[in-house]
């Protein structure tokens, strides 16, 4: 359900401030809610939606590792996932909101 997932966004990826989500992408992360999804920026629409959804597998990925009974920090994919939510956001020299 929409309601599941985004708790499990906004659990998973708290601990990603200042890495893999900034304080003001967490910030619209926490305020999300049905039918008002966390809007992108004006420019560089494609770079930013592509960031968007690198937070979310990272944050879906870290919990299928923590539920399985494992360490998400020494998951490949989640490292992988971080990395790609960092290359993404080099690429939008204004932010996601700009």
């Amino acid at each position: 359900s929409g309601i599941w997932e985004r708790r499990v966004i906004r659990e998973e990826l708290l601990e990603e401030v200042g890495g893999a989500v900034t304080t003001e992408e967490y910030e619209a992360i926490r305020s999300d809610r049905p039918f008002k999804n966390r809007q992108i920026g004006r420019g560089q629409r494609r770079i930013a939606r592509d960031l968007l959804w690198a937070q979310n597998e990272l944050a879906f990925r870290k919990h299928r590792v923590r539920i399985s009974g494992k360490n998400p920090e020494t998951d490949a994919l989640v490292r992988g996932w971080r990395e790609e939510a960092v290359r993404l956001r080099s690429m939008l020299p204004g932010g996601l909101f700009t």
